[in-house]
């Protein structure tokens, strides 16, 4: 276990919103696997600030600029302030509706090495290698996540008719197979999903779309079913989607969730998949045949017909994982 001290804050909650004071430096136990963003400078000094664990991280993505700007420096210097704050993450994700594109735009900030092997300092632009990946899912792992997220009206759906939908994730990859050894390769994947907007059909702008807090199959998501495929690669895939939260967020506000996650990602690992693509197995296995392997924070952007367009604007001021 690491011991982090830092500066908290007095948190009132409602629902899982919270409204922050400061308070004094408290102590707390937690073994840190995904921390950035954080919100004083005394939290960086531990947590460790921009690029020095985070890697860039696109898919499809039709922005021509840098789809995610860091507000600190990796020594913790201030760079860019985005909606009011300097330590943030922030995302630009476009889609021009170009007729040979996949139905989907997608951009994060990300730690680890994703299933095709790339990893966040090599190929993401990450100063250093976060070091405590892979890390067992055993289940008394115990996992709980943080976040703070906002988002803009600076971008639009450019279509109408909800044919667009932008979502603000945190994504958790995991494998059976970190020395690349097991000739049956299973990855786990879990989108857990903050926020999904649409078209507001009068005014053009981006406006929330309220989805259940128990849902698995989310329409205007890339992983819409718990499903299974096997890629190009011959890789299983393991797909599925949880709403972290389902309350009230308006553009411009700095939000933020908090919760225990564990049983969630008990839940991915029991559920039954549909099985597509060459996938031959409805489970993937035993959670704790698996290592956590990637954690991202990105917006994706997804189309539901043919041509649509549109651009969103966000970003992240915490995403921290712990057990």
């Amino acid at each position: 276990m690491l011991v982090i001290i830092f500066i908290n804050f007095l948190v009132f909650l409602t629902s899982n919103k919270k409204v922050f004071v400061p308070l004094l430096a408290v102590l707390r136990l937690t073994l840190t696997i995904g921390t950035a963003y954080a919100i004083t400078d005394t939290e960086d000094k531990n947590h460790l600030c921009g690029n020095n664990y985070w890697g860039e991280r696109e898919h499809q993505n039709d922005f021509s600029g840098d789809d995610v700007v860091f507000g600190k420096t990796w020594q913790c210097n201030n760079l860019a302030s985005f909606e009011g704050r300097y330590n943030t993450a922030k995302i630009t994700t476009e889609m021009t509706g170009n007729p040979s594109q996949y139905d989907i735009a997608y951009s994060a900030a990300y730690q680890g090495t994703t299933p095709w092997d790339k990893n966040a300092d090599q190929d993401g632009g990450a100063v250093n290698d976060n070091t405590a990946f892979p890390l067992d899912s055993d289940p008394s792992s115990d996992y709980n996540l943080k976040t703070q997220w906002v988002w803009t009206q600076t971008g639009s759906p450019n279509s109408s008719n909800d044919s667009i939908y932008a979502n603000f994730l945190t994504n958790l990859w995991f494998t059976n197979d970190v020395t690349g050894t097991n000739p049956d390769k299973y990855f786990v994947v879990i989108d857990f999903l903050y926020d999904q907007l649409e078209e507001d059909g009068t005014s053009g702008d981006w406006k929330q779309r309220t989805v259940s807090d128990t849902e698995w199959w989310i329409p205007g998501t890339q992983y819409y079913d718990i499903f299974c495929n096997e890629d190009p690669d011959g890789n299983f895939i393991y797909h599925c989607n949880v709403v972290l939260d389902n309350s009230g967020t308006s553009a411009g506000t700095w939000n933020e969730y908090t919760g225990n996650i564990d049983s969630y990602i008990d839940d991915a690992f029991s559920e039954s998949y549909d099985q597509t693509n060459g996938c031959n197995d409805s489970t993937p296995g035993n959670r704790g045949d698996f290592d956590l392997v990637d954690q991202e924070s990105g917006i994706e952007l997804q189309a539901q017909e043919s041509g649509a367009t549109g651009k969103v604007i966000g970003g992240y001021s915490f995403s921290e994982l712990w057990h």
